[in-house]
């Protein structure tokens, strides 16, 4: 039951961090500036953009890594059968 647990759990893991990377961040730029506050406001959204990139793709690694650690460690290890038993 645990296995199944740690397997389902890194599955959702790996799909969380795709949706991370392929998510889509708008852009603020407004090229016919009225206004120095206007231009001011874009780039710092732009900024904000940025930032948010920076974390989307942080975010989107520790998932994939923490998902198909879970699954690598659900993965039952085969035990050696020893041959030579003392007698």
């Amino acid at each position: 039951m645990k296995r199944v647990i740690l397997i389902v759990t890194g599955v959702i893991s790996i799909f969380l961090s795709v949706r991370c990377f392929y998510a889509i961040s708008g852009q603020f730029i407004n090229t016919d500036y009225t206004s120095k506050i206007q231009q001011t406001a874009a780039e710092t959204g732009n900024n904000i953009r940025a930032l948010a990139e920076i974390n989307k793709e942080g975010f989107g690694s520790i998932l994939l890594i923490g998902g198909l650690t879970l699954i690598a460690c659900s993965i039952p290890e085969k035990k050696k059968k020893n041959s030579n038993s003392a007698t």
